[in-house]
């Protein structure tokens, strides 16, 4: 029936997780262009932040035991009633013993487990965009990773973007049409 959203789950996660990342890529571009002696404030002030890093570490752990929840465990099924309080464990050992630059190492976790779902379902689907959306979510887990080994690479990489509030609206310029072409392909994948 033409104008409904009818898809299996794969599609389903692949096309929401792409407009979701887009939705925050434009967002994040358009803070830039609004505000960019603010977003560059806020972005050299994001590696030591507390808030956003604890909000993205437990973002990340409750995301890891859910995928432990819904792993077939075989032999160490016994062991699933305890993952929320192991969960909760590893958090609090996250903020406590690895606070040194939390907030990128959080960020590059995050972006590791975005790609997952979106490759899974980008794998099987049958658009012309597939392989942009999986070099894409490629180079999430590259640099997700990079991020979790290497912090300290966020504020290098911050650098050229936060040099000037001109730089700053050039590249939030950039992350708008990215967020909107991703944000497009991803409604397009849920609606299509």
């Amino acid at each position: 029936m033409a104008g409904t959203c009818m898809m299996d789950g794969a599609s389903f996660r692949t096309g929401l997780a792409l407009a979701g990342f887009g939705a925050f890529l434009l967002a994040n571009g358009v803070a830039a262009l609004a505000a960019p002696a603010r977003w560059r404030r806020a972005v050299l002030a994001f590696p030591r932040a507390k808030i956003p890093a604890w909000a993205l570490a437990a973002i990340d752990t409750a995301w890891c035991c859910a995928i432990v929840m819904g792993a077939q465990l075989g032999r160490f099924a016994f062991l699933r009633p305890w993952v929320p309080l192991a969960g909760i464990a590893v958090f609090a050992a996250v903020v406590l013993f690895l606070d040194e630059l939390l907030a990128p190492r959080a960020w590059g976790g995050l972006l590791l487990l975005v790609a997952q779902p979106v490759l899974m379902g980008v794998r099987w689907a049958e658009t012309p965009w597939h392989l942009l959306v999986a070099v894409l979510m490629y180079v999430c887990v590259v640099w997700g990773g990079a991020l979790m080994l290497h912090p300290w690479l966020f504020r290098a990489a911050a650098a050229p973007q936060v040099a000037s509030d001109g730089r700053a609206r050039a590249f939030g310029a950039l992350r708008v049409l990215a967020g909107a072409v991703l944000a497009g392909i991803g409604v397009w994948v849920l609606c299509g």
